[in-house]
């Protein structure tokens, strides 16, 4: 059987855990198998996959206390497929998604948030953020839509 790997980091991340699963000090005392690597794998990537799920219903729970804005949870079926966070507001708020785009990529520090991906409002992941800059992107935003409010 032979496995395609995506990138050298990963490879590298998984041997680092693997050499720590196995050996303890680095060193492997059996080979594992490819059940067990795929196995491991899958384990770490439902870790991070939680993590930025967790960073996006961080800022959700910040919008939720601005009256108008809601957030909903989505996974693209093709490209991208990590978890998003569509945030859409009531019409009544003087802000289209491309000013509201504007304005936080205009602003300090400078976030990049788009279109809805095909839906209204804006969308965003998670995946780029360092642990505590969702804090950030919160913060700016909740700014963002109390400056709009009608």
């Amino acid at each position: 059987m032979r496995v395609r790997v995506a990138s050298p980091v990963v490879v590298l991340g998984v041997l680092v855990l693997l050499a720590s699963a196995y050996g303890g000090s680095g060193t492997l005392k059996r080979a594992p198998s490819v059940e067990e690597v795929a196995a491991r794998a899958s384990h770490c990537a439902g870790a991070v996959r939680a993590s930025w799920q967790q960073r996006l219903e961080t800022v959700s729970k910040q919008l939720a206390k601005v009256p108008g804005v809601s957030t909903a949870f989505f996974t693209p079926d093709i490209a991208n497929h990590v978890p998003h966070m569509q945030i859409t507001w009531d019409p009544k708020m003087s802000l289209t998604p491309a000013q509201a785009s504007q304005v936080l990529r205009s602003g300090s520090p400078s976030i990049a948030i788009g279109g809805g991906e095909g839906r209204p409002g804006l969308a965003m992941n998670s995946f780029m953020l360092q642990p505590g800059e969702e804090n950030i992107v919160a913060e700016q935003l909740v700014r963002l839509f109390r400056e709009h409010s009608a």
